[in-house]
This record gives C-alpha cells, structure tokens and sequence, in this order.
C-alpha cells in the first residue's frame, strides 16, 4: 500500500537522550481525540529514565512503545493509578517503559482547558533505536524518530484474534525517508480490513533513511503496528483503578549455609497478581547469591493479594517487583 507524502508538519521539539550505542527517544504526549478533550496536552518530567533494554543491546532491534494515559484535573497526580495501557512492539521495550510508569510519572505541566489545569486523556511514543541507526555513522539503518499508535474503533478492535493485538509487517523508506510500501505479515481478513488505518498511522511516522557510505539509500525496515480504540468521552475511560494490596506475605527462609557463615544479601523479583490474588510469571531480576533468589521467588510464589480491579472487577495487575533483603540480627 502506498503511503501519500504529506507537507512537513511543525512538530513539538523531541526529548533524546545522549546519542550512545542505542538510544530512546520520548516523543511528546498527543490528547487522544475524545469529544471533550482539552485544549493543551500534558507535558512529561523531562527526567523520564528509559534506557534501551541491555539484554537487546547485541540484537540491534528497533522498536517502540506506546503509552495511554489519563491525566487528573488538580495535580500532580499519580498517574499511574489511572494508566490505561502500556503496549510494545518487543516485549523488553514494553517492559522498560511499563517499569517506569509503575513507579508514577508526574506532567511537569498539566493539560489545560479555558486557562484551568483539565483532565486529559493522551498517549506518548517512546523509540529504541539500535546502535546500527546512529546518527553519526556512514553506514547506517533506518532510525524511526517519530511513531504513532493505528486509531481503531471498538468493532475492529474486537474482530482481531488475541495473537492480532499487535501486527507485524514491513515498511519500505525511500532515500528520502519517506514511507512508500507497507507489507503486513498476517494474511488474516481481520488484519488486512485495518490496512487504511494502518497507513493513517504511519504518514504520521518520521523516518531519517539509511545511509551507505554516507549516502542516503532506499531500505526496508521490519516493525510493529499497535491498535488502540478511543473513546468517545473522557470520562468513558476506567478511573477507579486499585492495585493489589497484600493478604499475606510470608518470609522467605533464610538458607542455612549462608546463616551460619554470616553471609547477607538481598533479591529483586518480579511478578504478577492474578485476577484471583495468586502470584504469576514469578522470577528472579537480580540476586547477590542464587541461594537467596530461590529463597525469595519460593516466598514470593506463596503470596496472596486482594487482586486489582477496574470498576470493583478483578483484574490482572501490571507487572509488579519487590525487594526483599536477607540481614542478620
């Protein structure tokens, strides 16, 4: 599908982090097109820390994420008690961004409706670019440094099977960075039917063109489509989210060998909660001795929560982690 070239747009200024072996680039937020949006975007901490995912460094994969958010009226708030969905187009990029939603992102200025601090509903792309599309090397692939999420409505979002969430296919980038031929990988009559939509979304991309021996040359470049929905209202969007509170928690046992020589330590683990208040996908992030972790994640597997809900319905929680740290009296 051809991709008609639009005239430049003047685009809000880009936060990029340091030009290093791979970088990241946090786009701006964008309000989602709900009837009653305001008149202003938020604009994010410009501290946001999103590093490209270490163990993705030799792959020299591209991608990105796309973060849905709600913003409260008075701040500032916490947004992630109202986030809506975090989705990426490898799961380590999803994870790194969810990592820091998590931990609360606060708009270093709020969205504004009539001159007043107004409840928002917006989205933000954030890029991973490898080491391979630097912007300082001859030779170099294509670097993504604008990306959007494909705006879908609530049938067509539905009529996709569950491993259809997120499409994959292929963009051709002419020599001038220009997006010319979309391929999509899934043949399925579900995936197909979203082709125009998915070309909306990707004139909207910026692309700067591979280069060979410092000159600008046509390439092809494998990437993600994500479909989000939009509401009509706001106020449609669940705000009366809870995380999961803790039922019982016990201690991990403190391995013997390592009591009686002293030794101390301490373990971070990941896990999920359930929409029935049992821990999920546990695992071991970092551990100062493998005898601890195994302490931690048999503790941690064992643990009962209220579970999250959405509107008083149980849900399953975001990816959650913990720090459990074994000490001597």
């Amino acid at each position: 599908m051809k991709i008609p070239r639009l005239l430049p747009l003047l685009l809000p200024a880009l936060l990029v982090a340091p030009l290093a072996a791979q970088d990241v680039i946090i786009q701006p937020a964008v309000l989602f097109n709900t009837s009653d949006k305001p008149g202003t975007p938020p604009v994010l901490e410009d501290n946001l820390k999103i590093e490209y995912p270490a163990d993705m460094a030799k792959a020299d994969v591209q991608g990105y994420a796309i973060v849905a958010f709600t913003t409260q009226r008075t701040g500032p708030d916490y947004m992630n008690k109202i986030y809506v969905r975090v989705a990426g187009s490898d799961a380590a990029f999803e994870k790194n961004v969810r990592d820091t939603f998590r931990l609360g992102v606060w708009p270093k200025i709020n969205p504004r409706l009539n001159g007043k601090s107004a409840k928002a509903y917006s989205w933000a792309a954030i890029i991973f670019n490898p080491a391979s599309a630097a912007g300082d090397i001859p030779n170099a692939t294509v670097r993504l440094l604008k990306a959007a999420p494909v705006f879908v409505t609530t049938a067509q979002w539905n009529s996709l099977p569950k491993d259809e969430k997120i499409l994959r296919g292929s963009i051709a980038i002419d020599d001038s960075g220009a997006p010319q031929q979309i391929t999509l990988e899934t043949k399925s009559a579900s995936a197909q039917a979203l082709l125009p939509d998915i070309q909306k979304s990707v004139a909207q991309w910026t692309f700067a063109p591979a280069r060979t021996n410092g000159q600008s040359v046509a390439a092809v470049i494998k990437t993600t489509f994500i479909p989000m929905t939009v509401p009509n209202k706001i106020d449609d969007i669940p705000s009366n989210i809870t995380r999961p509170r803790p039922i019982s928690q016990p201690n991990p046992y403190y391995p013997a060998d390592l009591r009686r020589q002293g030794i101390t330590g301490e373990v971070t683990v990941a896990f999920f909660v359930n929409k029935d208040g049992k821990t999920e996908n546990v695992e071991v992030i970092k551990s100062t001795n493998k005898d601890f972790g195994d302490a931690a994640m048999a503790a941690v597997k064992k643990w009962r929560f209220k579970p999250a809900s959405i509107d008083g319905v149980p849900v399953k929680s975001d990816h959650m982690t913990i720090t459990l740290a074994f000490a001597l009296p």
